[in-house]
């Protein structure tokens, strides 16, 4: 590529202010297979009479054969740009498009980092974002076909149910309409229209992580395939009609598809935001939510999983150390989060009070980027272990050149994440004050600690793990595959020890074998909105629908479980009570985890990667417990636990702590 290409965009003002520039590709007339030319102008951001559309696309590893023709230069490009350009240029006009790889001057990592700094404004600003599903087809022609039908159906069932017309604001409703709906979509089962709408859903743009800010960003978004087009919010209306129409083709639901996601980015579409509400504008919420939900998405660059979502989650837009990741509570902690507010507002090139690690920063390696996010988190008010849940490892750490501490962000999940706020394991409440995480060699500002891959943390030592299963992977909703778990831990049949007692003197072993493999509170918080009212209620929510399981494959009597029931006030998010929805929780609650029985005796759910002689610990600031394993002095952090133990998931580790003789101090571990 020549030099010349790209003209230096101007530098920084008297203030240190960045400019907010960009360059737009004049993208000339053509047809057919005549070459792609055009032209690059300078694009002023904070000008708003400029117009342009912006393009979103999958990159695709193929280079196109021609490169684009430039200001008398070549611009190599892959082959799915070419084949977009080719579709969207005009026949006697110009195009004037935003296109990242041709915008941006791909060679210059300094250039990179800085537009991607403010890579949501340039989509913002744009009149419309082009969303590229690829070159016209058959499929794509009915799948867009149906899609449009699909639309007007829906339109005309709420006008003949205005009553459910508000209900529909939600992803997922149970109104009369969304019901009619269902049935349509299911119907196309086995059709080519619906083989279609599900091969559109499978492309690889709703698994690409750049293009969720992209549209997030958007003013208008427009889906094309071709010449063929939909609005691409009214595409996504459909996702959540698109698992229903899979499972009844009998497609598998493991790994866990993307498409969900996607449904929750149109739920928040004109989401309204108050002046001084503890929402964040223009965020899809909070960052380490957002790391989760796009864990099975797709990225050439691994720190790219960071970076892609600066501009739509709440620390990244409020990156400033004042904006707790809880609602502020106190007066001082409103104020401060307030001034952030302001500073932030202010435009995204003040850098004032920015974290580094909230920055991108190209010539950083993906690990450098993970652990300098892990550590901001860390030190993040209020200073809680939540981003440690995102390790999930599956062999030894030590197999790789990562800190064991450190996320791989990059890595798809391998296994489901547990809503870890419904217990205080670590951050027992007193009042309205949580148990913060003890934090050392952290500095004040963020950079430059002494052993930057080293975490030191504090925390008590529970138990170690005595005997522990294969992987759980169940597969089936019957007893057989429990039969074998049980018999891996305990070497016998399970009908030997069915009438025993478990170590608390008074739950049946069975049952916290069970209870176990559903992880307690946790399984049912999976679908809990409120979960933080009452873990109580969550855990006897489980035992309910455990007896009405038992009950049904043993083919007795519900009542000969009645010592396990007891009524519950079950809130609207709950699912009902009903046998098989127990095994259903079990299946996704453990699966890719192992259980474990401590050495005094205690069950656990705990990472694929748990071997027996492995630590349970409580960290101060975490809401579960986690293992750890010894190496030599130091520690590894192998993930997090549930344990069957009510007490411990509560905080009881930590009662210590608040005793007036403080008879117990914390350990420090050195986890590498």
């Amino acid at each position: 590529m020549a030099p010349d290409i790209y003209e230096a965009l101007p530098p920084p003002n008297s203030l240190g202010q960045t400019i907010l520039a960009t360059r737009l590709l004049m993208l000339a007339p053509g047809t057919g297979d005549q070459p792609l030319e055009g032209s690059l102008a300078y694009l002023d951001l904070t000008d708003s009479t400029i117009r342009y559309e912006a393009l979103s696309y999958m990159w695709g590893t193929d280079k196109a054969p021609n490169p684009l023709r430039c200001q008398s230069s070549d611009i190599p490009i892959t082959l799915n740009l070419e084949t977009a350009l080719r579709s969207l240029r005009l026949r006697d006009g110009i195009r004037t498009l935003w296109v990242d790889a041709v915008c941006i001057n791909q060679n210059d990592l300094a250039e990179r980092e800085r537009q991607v700094g403010y890579m949501r404004l340039v989509y913002s600003q744009a009149d419309r974002v082009i969303v590229w599903l690829g070159p016209s087809n058959d499929l794509n022609r009915a799948a867009i076909a149906r899609a449009k039908e699909l639309c007007q159906y829906r339109i005309l069932l709420m006008d003949t149910h205005r009553e459910d017309a508000q209900e529909m604001l939600s992803v997922y409703s149970g109104s009369q309409v969304e019901k009619t709906m269902l049935d349509a979509v299911i119907a196309d089962s086995k059709r080519e229209s619906g083989t279609a709408l599900i091969k559109l859903f499978d492309n690889r743009y709703f698994r690409r992580v750049w293009c969720v800010q992209e549209v997030v960003a958007s003013r208008q978004a427009v889906a094309k395939s071709g010449h063929d087009e939909i609005d691409f919010f009214d595409l996504l209306s459909l996702v959540k009609y698109i698992g229903a129409l899979k499972h009844s083709e009998g497609l598998p639901a493991w790994p866990p598809s993307t498409l969900s996601f996607w449904g929750f980015i149109r739920s928040q579409r004109g989401r309204v935001y108050w002046p001084h509400s503890d929402l964040v504008e223009n965020s899809l919420g909070d960052m380490l939510l957002i790391l989760r939900e796009i864990r099975n998405f797709e990225s050439t660059d691994a720190r790219d999983r960071i970076f892609a979502v600066l501009g739509i989650t709440d620390q990244g837009i409020h990156s400033t150390g004042w904006a707790s990741m809880e609602p502020p509570r106190s007066r001082v902690e409103k104020f401060l989060a307030w001034i952030a507010k302001k500073l932030d507002g202010r435009g995204s090139n003040i850098e004032l009070w920015r974290n580094p690690a909230m920055a991108p920063n190209y010539t950083k390696s993906a690990l450098e980027v993970y652990r300098d996010f892990t550590r901001y988190c860390l030190s993040r008010p209020p200073c809680v272990l939540d981003v440690l849940f995102h390790v999930q490892h599956t062999d030894d750490p030590r197999s790789t050149s990562f800190p064991s501490w450190v996320p791989k962000f990059d890595i798809p999940s391998s296994t489901n994440y547990f809503t870890y706020q419904v217990y205080q394991a670590g951050t027992l409440y007193r009042g309205r004050i949580s148990e913060s995480a003890r934090l050392h060699d952290f500095p004040a500002d963020g950079v430059n600690p002494l052993r930057p891959n080293v975490l030191q943390l504090e925390g008590f030592v529970f138990d170690h793990v005595l005997t522990i299963t294969d992987t759980i992977m169940l597969d089936s909703n019957d007893a057989k595959p429990l039969d074998r778990v049980w018999e891996q831990l305990f070497h016998s049949s399970p009908r030997h020890k069915r009438n025993s007692t478990y170590i608390d003197g008074c739950t049946s072993l069975e049952v916290a074998f069970l209870m176990t493999l559903h992880a307690g509170a946790l399984g049912s918080a999976v679908r809990y909105a409120s979960f933080q009212r009452s873990v109580d209620a969550l855990t006897q929510h489980a035992k309910n629908c455990l007896a009405h399981w038992l009950s049904h494959i043993r083919r007795v009597p519900l009542s000969t479980y009645q010592h396990i029931i007891k009524p519950v006030d079950i809130p609207a998010e709950l699912p009902p009570i009903v046998a098989k929805s127990f095994m259903t929780t079990i299946r996704a609650t453990s699966a890719n985890r192992k259980l474990y029985r401590t050495s005094t005796g205690y069950l656990g759910l705990g990472p694929a990667a748990t071997k027996s002689g492995d630590i349970v610990v409580v960290l101060l600031g975490g809401h579960l417990p986690f293992i750890l394993r010894p190496s030599g002095t130091d520690w590894l952090l192998i993930g997090e636990t549930y344990v069957h133990h009510p007490n411990l998931m509560m905080g009881s580790l930590l009662e210590p702590l608040h005793s007036k003789t403080r008879s117990q101090q914390p350990i420090t571990f050195r986890i590498i």
